[in-house]
């Protein structure tokens, strides 16, 4: 499915309206899509194999920001939120499953992440997500939101909470569409500060609501393969060089060697050794494409990764990301000139 398949889920003409407030665009650099989503610290690792397609969607209402993406690629997204904001996210379309720390989640699942929170989110290939960032202060304060739900939203750990409600989901899910479909209209900061103020409303009264029913929320704790891939991935990270001299560190308080690669293979479709090359294959990927950088040849930057084969590296290469390292630094070189 290319960007054009996309389209259905994407609000009809908004692209085209001159507006500051609103951002449409196709991208075919996820590094790039990633770094347009301003309120969240977010990385991307693509997971599956060839070219990246994407197009995001962006709408600041003011105090609240709603993205709307979509990546052709299965993409791993390691989310820091920051100290002043709430986010949200749910899928879009009913056949891709979209993963939030371990969790699997459907069309009926919104996972809500706490300010300070971090996340890794995985979304399948071809997925479109819906996601927000709404100001802690103005949410938890607004006339929908029941102090009870602000006390349990305060009180939520850093890797968040899933909530599974089909009702409580699809209607913040129409709210947000709405808006998305109204900001074509918003042509005064009068009428940015209504849409602002009906999506805010809905999402705090969504929470009272679906709390009044049972004096909680339906949640789902996070599966213990979770917490094992969680922690060696951090020591994988910490030296993606070294891996095979450190087992022992990936295996600290994680079970087996063979826990830990079924920890990998359920979240990320790999064992720890293919993701520590895919790891160092990004990393050369970001150093070809970085401009500072362009006076230095791509050998020497793949062996800074650990790449010492040529032949190989460029197999990996070509394989991962859909073409040749060279190509990627004559796009360099191009828009140097």
């Amino acid at each position: 499915m290319g960007l054009n398949g996309s389209e259905f889920w994407f609000p009809d003409k908004i692209h085209t309206a001159p507006l500051d407030f609103v951002l449409d665009s196709s991208q075919r650099d996820f590094d790039a899509q990633s770094s347009l989503m301003a309120e969240l610290n977010i990385k991307y690792t693509q997971l599956t194999p060839g070219r990246f397609e994407g197009r995001l969607f962006r709408a600041d209402l003011g105090r609240l920001a709603i993205y709307m993406e979509y990546c052709n690629q299965a993409i791993e997204k390691d989310i820091d939120v920051p100290p002043g904001h709430f986010a949200m996210c749910l899928g879009l379309r009913e056949t891709s499953s979209f993963i939030a720390n371990g969790i699997t989640k459907s069309m009926d699942w919104l996972y809500v992440t706490p300010p300070n929170g971090e996340a890794i989110c995985i979304s399948p290939p071809g997925g479109t997500m819906l996601a927000f960032t709404i100001e802690r202060d103005a949410f938890l304060e607004n006339s929908g939101m029941l102090p009870d739900v602000a006390d349990w939203l305060m009180a939520i750990g850093k890797y968040g909470e899933m909530i599974k409600s089909r009702s409580f989901v699809q209607g913040i899910r129409a709210g947000a569409l709405a808006a998305l479909e109204s900001v074509a209209h918003a042509t005064t900061p009068q009428k940015l500060a209504v849409i602002d103020e009906a999506v805010l409303f809905s999402i705090a009264s969504a929470f009272s609501l679906e709390w009044l029913k049972s004096d909680t929320l339906p949640i789902r704790q996070l599966p213990r393969g979770f917490e094992r891939f969680h922690h060696a991935r951090n020591a994988l990270m910490n030296d993606i060089y070294s891996v095979h001299m450190h087992k022992a560190r990936l295996l600290n308080g994680t079970g087996s060697w063979r826990s830990v690669e079924q920890a990998f293979s359920e979240h990320v479709a790999m064992g720890p050794l293919a993701y520590s090359r895919l790891l160092r294959l990004h990393n050369a990927r970001r150093k070809l494409l970085d401009p500072g950088r362009i006076d230095e040849s791509i050998g020497d930057l793949a062996a800074e990764e650990g790449f010492w084969d040529w032949s190989r590296f460029t197999s990996y290469y070509r394989k991962q990301f859909g073409e040749l390292p060279s190509r990627a630094r004559e796009r360099v070189s191009v828009a140097a000139v």
